[in-house]
């Protein structure tokens, strides 16, 4: 994709995406009413874990940067070194009125310069989507997050002809790096730059599905306490449509729940929908992106930027 979202949404596992309520006939309104209110009851359930979730990543985007954590949520910006698009990420977890907005989105546009970044809400901010676009950031998409409790391990994970290995030595992310940079365009050398810096996290988990030898699939999975989010699930085009994608997802939760990991959670973009809800996975909340681009040299906000630069 250029993705639906840049570095998130190249992290996203693909998922179920939401249907139109005018793809229902009268005569199932019944039903699409009862499904409404469940997912409601799972986004109210499990908002804290997702939140969770999407905070810790923005904090990991800043390895090696800067973080700016505050009580209405993260702001990071990567190091040169590691950049790739969408690696500038901020998200605003707590809900907020206009002021409050108002106040974070010039903290924002204070911390970030004239560097294009990534902000995030929740849909307890959703009310201020306009606003937030009348501030000068363009709305890439509303993403459903997804969530699965890990009660029991998962079957069939075996196949005579592909390999689903866990990295553990670093010599190996250089598999890893291949099959992500190169189905997604990335600049190859500062991504391998990040995953290396955060390979020994205790937390961070990388995986490679392998077929004769070739790296063809992987997953980095992200713990936190006891929930797992997935990013990264890539696939390259010629092995798609085999269940590889799903295979190793089934083996890297089956390590989670081995180290006392009780739920999945991830934010979805809409395709692999069937995979899914085959699998159980419920459907939880609202995220929505926006991005927020350089200002074009010589413009006010470019100038203004500049003299300060100057100043220092």
């Amino acid at each position: 994709m250029r993705f639906p979202s840049l570095l998130l949404r190249v992290f996203l596992v693909g998922m179920g995406g939401i249907v139109s309520s005018s793809c229902y006939a009268e005569k199932n309104q019944s039903e699409q009413h009862q499904s409404m209110q469940q997912a409601e009851n799972s986004s109210n359930s499990s908002s804290s874990d997702e939140n969770m979730c999407v905070l810790s990543f923005g904090k990991l985007c800043g390895t090696g940067g800067k973080t700016l954590e505050k009580e209405w949520g993260v702001a990071a910006v990567a190091p040169e070194k590691h950049q790739n698009p969408g690696f500038h990420f901020s998200f605003i977890s707590a809900p907020v009125n206009q002021a409050k907005l108002e106040d974070i989105l010039k903290t924002l546009n204070a911390f970030y310069g004239n560097q294009p970044f990534e902000l995030w809400i929740d849909e307890s901010n959703k009310a201020h989507i306009e606003s937030i676009q009348k501030g000068g950031y363009s709305l890439s998409g509303i993403y459903p997050s997804r969530f699965l409790d890990l009660d029991k391990k998962f079957s069939e994970i075996a196949s005579k002809d592909i390999e689903l290995k866990h990295i553990v030595d670093e010599k190996d992310l250089k598999d890893w790096v291949a099959v992500v940079a190169s189905s997604k365009g990335l600049n190859g050398k500062n991504l391998e730059n990040f995953v290396k810096n955060i390979f020994n996290n205790p937390n961070v988990f990388f995986y490679v599905a392998y077929y004769q030898g070739k790296p063809i699939a992987s997953r980095l999975m992200i713990v936190y306490g006891k929930i797992v989010s997935g990013y990264f699930s890539i696939t390259l085009p010629a092995y798609r449509q085999k269940g590889i994608g799903s295979l190793l997802l089934r083996f890297s939760l089956n390590q989670m729940i081995d180290k006392g990991v009780k739920k999945y959670t991830i934010l979805a973009i809409p395709h692999g929908s069937n995979v899914w809800r085959k699998m159980g996975i419920k459907q939880g909340r609202e995220y929505i992106c926006f991005e927020k681009k350089a200002a074009p040299l010589g413009s006010v906000s470019s100038d203004k930027t500049n003299l300060k630069k100057k100043r220092v």
